[in-house]
Formats: C-alpha cells, structure tokens, sequence
C-alpha cells in the first residue's frame, strides 16, 4: 500500500508542477496583452495630438502618416497578442480536463521574488519529502521483509505439542488422568537447495534496489541543484530587466517631451515607445522565467513550501569526529 501511495504522490507532484507552469504561461500572456494594449492607447493619444498639430500647421503630414503607421503595427501585435493568450488559456483548460472555451480571469501572483537560501537546505529537503524517495524505500523495506522470510524457511523449525486427558470412570488398573507432551524438530534437507536459491535471488533483489534508491537520490540531488541555479540566473536576469525597463521609461518621456517643444524629432519618439515595450515585455518574460524556476524548485524538493524546510545540520568538524572514535 504504500508504495501506491508514493506511486499516486509523484504524480501529483508532477501534476501541480504543471497546472502551476501553465497558469503561470496564462499570466504571461496576460501581461504581454496589457502591455501592447497600453502602447495602442499611448499611440492612439499620440496620433490624435499630432493631428491637432497638423491641422494648426504646426507639423508636417509625414508626422501624422508615421503615427498612422506605428498605431497600424502596434494594433496588429495587440492583436497576436490576444490570440496567444487565447491559446494559453485553452492549454490550461485542457491540462484541467475542462472545456478548452471556458473563460476566466487569472488571478496574478503577488508575492515578490526572493533571493533563495543555501542550495544544501533545499537538497537536504528533497532527500526527505519527494515521494519517488519514498516509494524506493518502502520497496527496499517490502524486500527486506521477503528476504527474511526466505531466510527463515532454511531454519530448523520445533514443534511442541501438549496434552492432558481426564477419565471420568476409569476401569481396573486404568489412571483417572493422563498427560502427554511431545517435540518435533524439523530440518529442510530435500529443499534447501530451492530454499537457498530464493533467499540469495531475494538478497540480490534487495541490494538492487538499494543501488536503484542511490541513483534516485544523486538525480533528485542534481535536479535540486540545477533547478536553484536556473532561479538565480532568472533573478539576475529579473533585477537587469527591471532596470532597462526604467530607463526605457525616462528615455520615451525625454523624446516626447522633446518633440512636444519642438527641439526632438518624431522619430525618438517612435524608436522609444518601441523599446519601452520591448523592455517591458523581456521584464515580465523575465519575471515569468523566475516564476518557473521556482515552481520546478518546488518540484524538485517536493514540497510547495519552500519558505520553511529545515535548516541543513551541518557536518561535524574533524577533531570531533576524532573524539567520537576515540
């Protein structure tokens, strides 16, 4: 029973780590609509001040044709846009077995990206919560247990046997109770080959299985690790594009302010509302990218609170390992 029960635990890990993934794509999609959404009303705006300019003839109609065309591409990336989270919502839908048209709002997630602790607190509690540890070592217990009962069938075996009989009208000569006992050793000897052969089968079996639970600890061990160094190559990641997507900011209100007193050129600001957007995008495809890493992080130790695994016991130093010995 309770390597089933590990066996139904891993997939669930495995499933929670990708309805979170999918949800987290959702998001995404989310944002990239908002963000393109956001630069069609800034263009949209810009388009309708420039046209007031040029009707005062304070720009030339190349200024409005460009705007024209910038809204034009801004509109169809929007739309791209919403396709894509269409799609992300339906592969969410069919991931929870539910009609791929139901609609729904994603709620974002509000909590903010922390640095991780050391990678050892986090191996230490994979080695103790992923249920595909678990299964290996119930599995070992299960053949252990076998073994023994193996083991214990090329023993002697005793049998002791007891009884009492009382007579109620014993005869001439006849005692009015009698008590009996008798011992029965048995000894394997026609099947103790066959005997023999099944505990080493049963030992060969319980030594392969723990050489099996090794190589499952190395690979969870590797996998945690792996996972926490694409976490802290995704918040470094996070925290520079968190930055360009401040400077793209400054940068497009500079242009535009530029061009509104006539001192900039139509095309700074073009340029800068389309680096404003592509920092925009690559932050929250950053942020979503750290979002994952931590939710395969999760995966890999195989607990959603990550927040309070046990500190790693740290190894006793080498004159007290002298000391213990001694």
């Amino acid at each position: 029973m309770k390597v089933n029960e590990f066996a139904k635990e891993t997939v669930r890990n495995d499933l929670r780590s990708q309805v979170r993934t999918k949800y987290l794509s959702v998001l995404q999609a989310q944002e990239f609509f908002d963000i393109q959404s956001a630069a069609v009303v800034s263009a949209e705006k810009r388009l309708a001040d420039a046209q007031i300019r040029f009707n005062a003839e304070a720009i030339p109609k190349f200024d409005v044709l460009r705007l024209e065309s910038d809204l034009k591409r801004l509109q169809q990336a929007k739309i791209q846009a919403e396709g894509n989270l269409r799609i992300a919502k339906q592969d969410l839908n069919n991931l929870l077995a539910r009609p791929i048209e139901t609609e729904f709002t994603p709620v974002p997630v509000e909590n903010d990206p922390q640095m991780l602790r050391e990678t050892a607190i986090y191996v230490r509690g994979s080695l103790l919560n992923r249920p595909e540890l678990k299964r290996a070592e119930a599995g070992i217990e299960a053949l252990a247990k076998n073994r023994e009962a193996e083991q214990r069938a090329a023993l002697p075996t005793l049998t002791l046997s007891a009884g009492h009989t009382e007579i109620i009208d014993p005869g001439f000569g006849q005692p009015e109770r009698q008590t009996s006992a008798s011992a029965t050793v048995s000894v394997p000897i026609v099947t103790s080959g066959a005997i023999k052969a099944n505990t080493q089968r049963a030992r060969e079996q319980e030594e392969r299985a723990k050489i099996l639970l090794q190589q499952v600890q190395l690979a969870v061990a590797f996998e945690v690790r792996v996972a926490v160094t694409q976490y802290e190559t995704a918040f470094a990641s996070y925290e520079s594009a968190k930055s360009n997507r401040i400077l793209a900011e400054e940068a497009l209100r500079l242009a535009q302010l530029r061009y509104d007193e006539e001192v900039g050129i139509l095309l700074d600001v073009i340029v800068g509302q389309q680096d404003l957007v592509s920092a925009q995008s690559a932050e929250v495809a950053a942020l979503y990218q750290l979002r994952a890493a931590y939710v395969a992080l999760q995966k890999a130790v195989g607990v959603d609170d990550l927040a309070n695994l046990p500190e790693a016991t740290p190894a006793p130093a080498e004159g007290e390992n002298k000391e213990e010995g001694q």
